[in-house]
């Protein structure tokens, strides 16, 4: 589906998720925010879609900005730089998070989520 993107995973692996990362490319539709993406998928009762506010690069950790402040052998020595990791950024920024349904009889929400997200991402153009 344009616009959105399943990670490739190699055939032997056995990912054991509590979601699913999907990843979104805004310039496959026609540059829609994410933000309004998400709204649009709301309003199509999708309500578990989400961008993961709790998970971001590394280096934007404290430990890894300021490590003195627990590690104060390290006070003086390197800092990772605010700008230093583009894809890392643009991979947060792109990130979109689907629950992961696990019983035969929630195979009907998997249909339904996939349907909305289906619908916003046809429709995207006429959303920017």
């Amino acid at each position: 589906m344009p616009g959105i993107h399943v990670t490739d995973l190699p055939a032997a692996a056995r990912p054991s998720w509590y979601a699913l990362p999907l990843r979104y490319e805004p310039a496959e539709l026609g540059g829609l925010p994410i933000g309004r993406f998400l709204d649009a998928v709301h309003a199509e009762d999708a309500t578990e879609v989400d961008v993961p506010g709790f998970t971001c690069p590394l280096y934007a950790h404290p430990l890894f900005r300021i490590p003195g402040a627990l590690l104060p052998g390290y006070a003086d020595g390197h800092h990772l730089p605010a700008d230093g990791f583009p894809a890392a950024e643009y991979m947060h920024a792109t990130t979109l998070k689907l629950s992961v349904w696990h019983r035969q009889g929630d195979v009907h929400l998997a249909d339904a989520y996939t349907t909305a997200i289906a619908k916003v991402a046809t429709h995207a153009k006429g959303l920017t």
